[in-house]
């Protein structure tokens, strides 16, 4: 049996204002915030809830650890 994907990350391109140059960023997305702490400061800034899907970005050459 395989555990579904809560997780998933992406390369994008962002350009500045009027086509300035493009910036490399990670985008990951949580899929499933459903069981994170309903006090999660995420859920303040963007004001939403447990269970709504969640992005941020940091920078492409950033290190990244997963399971």
């Amino acid at each position: 049996m395989t555990a579904a994907l809560s997780d998933r990350a992406y390369v994008v391109s962002l350009r500045g204002i009027g086509g300035g140059p493009a910036a490399d960023m990670l985008a990951f997305c949580h899929l499933n915030t459903a069981k994170w702490n309903i006090d999660h400061p995420v859920f303040k800034v963007l004001h939403t809830h447990p269970g709504t899907l969640v992005c941020h970005f940091t920078p492409y050459a950033n290190p990244v650890f997963g399971q």
